[in-house]
C-alpha cells in the first residue's frame, strides 16, 4: 500500500513538474520559452548601406548629430563612453581627426616644421558653409590639412586635422569625405 501512494505520489509530483516548467496555451499549442542569451549591443553603426557617387558610405553618430560619407576601406575608431568627443578614420599611414565641440589649433612637430615646404589656404565647403583649410606639404609628398570649424547656431565647433605621408593618393578623397560632414 505504501508503494502504490509513493508511486502515485511521484506520478503526481512528475505531472507538476512538467505542468509547471513548459507553458501551454488554452489551446494545449506550446509557447516559446524566453531564453537567457545577452542582448548584442552595437555601438555606432552605420545606420544604412547608402553610398555616394563616388561609393562611400555613410557614417552617422547619433549622439553627435554628425554623419558623413567615407570610404569603405579606411577604418573609423569612435568611442562613445572614454571619449565621445572625439572621432578617428584613418588608412595606412593617413589619419583624420574630428574634435567634436572644440577649436583646437595645430602645432607642427620640429620634424614637420622641417620637412614642410609651403603652406597654402583652400576653400572647402562643410556642412553647407565655406570654410578655409590650411593645407600644408612635406617634403616626401606628405601633407597636413587643419580646418576649424566654428559654431553656428545650434551647431557645436568641429576642429579637423588631417595627417598623410600619401598626398596624392588621399588628399582628394579626404576633401570629398570632409565636403560630404553634415552637423544636424
Amino acid at each position: 500500500m505504501k508503494t502504490l501512494i509513493f508511486l502515485l505520489f511521484c506520478i503526481s509530483f512528475g505531472f507538476l513538474i512538467t505542468a509547471c516548467s513548459k507553458p501551454v496555451t488554452t489551446d494545449n499549442t506550446k509557447t516559446s520559452v524566453p531564453t537567457a542569451h545577452p542582448t548584442q549591443v552595437v555601438l555606432n553603426k552605420p545606420l544604412t548601406l547608402t553610398t555616394d557617387n563616388q561609393g562611400f558610405n555613410i557614417y552617422s553618430i547619433e549622439k553627435l548629430k554628425l554623419s558623413f560619407f567615407y570610404p569603405p576601406e579606411w577604418i573609423i575608431n569612435y568611442d562613445s563612453f572614454a571619449n565621445p568627443n572625439y572621432l578617428e578614420i584613418s588608412k595606412e599611414s593617413s589619419i583624420v581627426q574630428i574634435f567634436y565641440n572644440k577649436n583646437i589649433n595645430y602645432s607642427l612637430t620640429d620634424q614637420q616644421k622641417s620637412r614642410s615646404t609651403q603652406t597654402l589656404n583652400e576653400i572647402i565647403t562643410i556642412d553647407g558653409r565655406q570654410i578655409s583649410a590650411n593645407e600644408t606639404n612635406l617634403d616626401g609628398g606628405g601633407m597636413i590639412l587643419t580646418v576649424n570649424l566654428p559654431s553656428l547656431g545650434k551647431k557645436p565647433s568641429l576642429t579637423i586635422w588631417f595627417v598623410t605621408n600619401d598626398r596624392a593618393q588621399h588628399r582628394e578623397l579626404v576633401i570629398h569625405m570632409l565636403e560630404t560632414l553634415k552637423l544636424n
